[in-house]
C-alpha cells in the first residue's frame, strides 16, 4: 500500500504527506506502532526515510522496497 499511494502518485498532491499518514494509521489500527511498553516502533523519521527511498527509487526495484517495509515490520 505505502509503495503504490508514493509511486503511483494516487492523489493530485501531496501523495508522500497522505502516504506517511496512511502507513502510521494502518501500524496504529494493526498495533505494529507501539511495543507493549508504550514505545513506538517505527518513529517518524524512519517513515520519511522510508517513504523517500521509496519515491526516489526505480520502478524496477519495487519488490525490494516492498522487501525492505516488510523487514522493518517483521
Amino acid at each position: 500500500m505505502l509503495y503504490f499511494v508514493v509511486k503511483n502518485r494516487s492523489f493530485t498532491e501531496d501523495n508522500k504527506h497522505i502516504a506517511a499518514f496512511i502507513f502510521v494509521w494502518f501500524l496504529e489500527r494493526n498495533h505494529l506502532l507501539y511495543a507493549k511498553n508504550g514505545e513506538r516502533i517505527v518513529v517518524d523519521t524512519t517513515v520519511v526515510v522510508l517513504i523517500v527511498m521509496i519515491a526516489q527509487s526505480h520502478p524496477n526495484d519495487k519488490d525490494m522496497m516492498v522487501k525492505v517495509v516488510v523487514n522493518l515490520l517483521t
